[in-house]
């Protein structure tokens, strides 16, 4: 059985990344995953409307002994290489950018930079990603009665 909070959870981090097929040429493809987004501080500080944090508040309502988790999308360049020369493509493989899912607990946040070569006809594509630093941060505050 499907849960039904991480189905709702899964369509709004996928959405825009799987559910509708993406092609280069399309414009609304020039700038991916900017719901909840969130950027490197120094590209924040150039781009004001690109943020470098995230604030979520959520009401619950009896017992606020709840377990905190966070999901997303990380960047991942696929440059399609023959032999030492990047290309466009290999086949039907193009150089893009593409995702992988991440999770966390409540804490700091450590991904170190990587890169991996998957042996393609005619090449490989080459999978690279930043390293990722941050913190989860998790509080609370009793408003009253229930809540």
């Amino acid at each position: 059985m499907t849960d039904p909070v991480k189905a709702i959870a899964d369509a709004v981090l996928y959405e825009g990344y799987v559910l509708w097929p993406y092609r280069r040429s399309a414009l609304k493809n020039t700038k991916r995953w900017t719901f909840g987004c969130v950027f490197p501080r120094a590209h924040s500080e150039l781009h004001p409307d690109d943020r470098c944090v995230m604030r979520a508040q959520v009401l619950v309502e009896g017992d606020p002994a709840v377990d905190v988790g966070v999901r997303f999308l990380q960047v991942v360049h696929r440059q399609a290489m023959r032999g030492d020369e990047p290309v466009d493509a290999l086949g039907s493989a193009l150089t893009w950018d593409e995702a992988v899912e991440r999770e966390c607990g409540p804490g700091r946040l450590a991904i170190a930079a990587g890169r991996e070569a998957e042996r393609v006809d005619g090449g490989a594509l080459v999978r690279s990603w930043h390293g990722l630093e941050g913190a989860v941060d998790v509080a609370t505050e009793p408003l009253g009665g229930d809540l």
